[in-house]
């Protein structure tokens, strides 16, 4: 048996995620059993949709999958972890894994429960957080978007809101590695300067920014061929008003309104009609469902990653019990780039 720590949700956020929404429990881990195997999480992953599944928003999805977190559970994320002791012979003592157990630091393994299942990192990278951005969904998600869904052209002009976020990010540079002239848009000046500096987009923008829609109008005087939104909002009623005719939107998220904000959607819908626009919803689980594709989009995803071709910038927040801060700081848009916390270190085993 072993101590081990574990964030619950203690009550629905009304508002804007808080402290006082989370509780930080000590429980008891039993030794495995036969088939079983004990994991020692390393690294979770923090994103914004975690948000609806705690429900009490204006995105709640009570009624729609995946299922919501329940109250006074250990949550549930997706982290990267290490087999320290094993009755399953085919999690040998050593091996890393990807599971949907985060918000903990130790859980055993039981074999197939509650749909979730834990997969062997057979060949891991390095650093392996990266098994939680480009080498994860969000990197095979970033390019699924901008490849699949917006069918991207060279010489088209692409526009990326929440561009320095994970997905954001990765799909900026997908779309500059397919040719586009990329711009993003983002919540602070500082990232705006990470956007030029360290990506080297065409153009950046705070949102916040009053002037926003005649700034990106005369950064591409050419038009916005696609949009790919995860906020909507006024970023949104921009992006229609700028988009050239037979332009793609592809909807991806509602940032905007995942903390209970309250956004007024777009005033022109109509212009979808009149320029002939695409209006393409689409989620992580798209791709989620298509674990054969992924295998494809991992090599080429790693293939950049190793070369330096796509860069990834992390924000690290240290121990579970810093978890929940990272949530509600991912949510206030304090990082740049991927959130994670830094549950453990890997045990030496040999």
């Amino acid at each position: 048996m072993i101590k081990s720590r574990e964030v619950r949700l203690k009550s629905r956020p009304i508002g804007p995620v808080a402290l006082e929404n989370f509780e930080l429990a000590t429980v008891n881990v039993p030794s495995p059993q036969d088939g079983e195997a004990l994991i020692k999480n390393l690294w979770m992953s923090i994103d914004a949709g975690q948000r609806t599944l705690m429900g009490s928003g204006d995105a709640d999805i009570a009624d729609l999958p995946p299922k919501r977190f329940e109250l006074n559970e250990p949550m549930e994320c997706q982290a990267i972890g290490q087999v320290i002791e094993s009755h399953d012979s085919n999690l040998p003592v050593g091996t890393f894994v990807s599971s949907n157990f985060g918000w903990r630091e130790y859980f055993v393994f039981k074999g197939k429960q509650d749909g979730f299942t834990l997969t062997k990192l057979e060949v891991p990278v390095s650093p392996l957080q990266a098994h939680l951005h480009i080498m994860s969904v969000y990197g095979a998600t970033a390019y699924y978007f901008i490849t699949q869904c917006a069918k991207v052209q060279a010489g088209e002009t692409v526009w990326i809101s929440t561009a320095a976020g994970t997905t954001g990010s990765m799909a900026c540079q997908i779309a500059q590695i397919s040719g586009c002239k990329v711009i993003g848009t983002t919540g602070s000046d500082r990232k705006v300067e990470w956007l030029m500096e360290e990506l080297g987009l065409d153009a950046a923008f705070n949102y916040h920014a009053p002037d926003l829609r005649d700034a990106i109008k005369a950064a591409c005087p050419e038009g916005i061929d696609v949009y790919l939104d995860f906020v909507g909002g006024h970023q949104l009623e921009t992006a229609i008003d700028l988009m050239n005719p037979q332009g793609r939107i592809i909807k991806v998220g509602e940032t905007s309104s995942y903390d209970g904000g309250k956004t007024d959607g777009p005033g022109n819908l109509f212009q979808i009609v009149l320029k002939r626009l695409d209006l393409l919803g689409r989620s992580v689980f798209d791709i989620l469902a298509q674990p054969a594709r992924m295998e494809n989009v991992y090599a080429r995803l790693g293939k950049w990653h190793a070369d330096g071709t796509i860069k990834v910038q992390e924000t690290v927040y240290e121990g579970i019990e810093n978890a929940a801060q990272a949530q509600i700081d991912l949510l206030g848009g304090k990082n740049i780039g991927k959130m994670l916390v830094k549950v453990g270190e890997p045990e030496n085993i040999r």
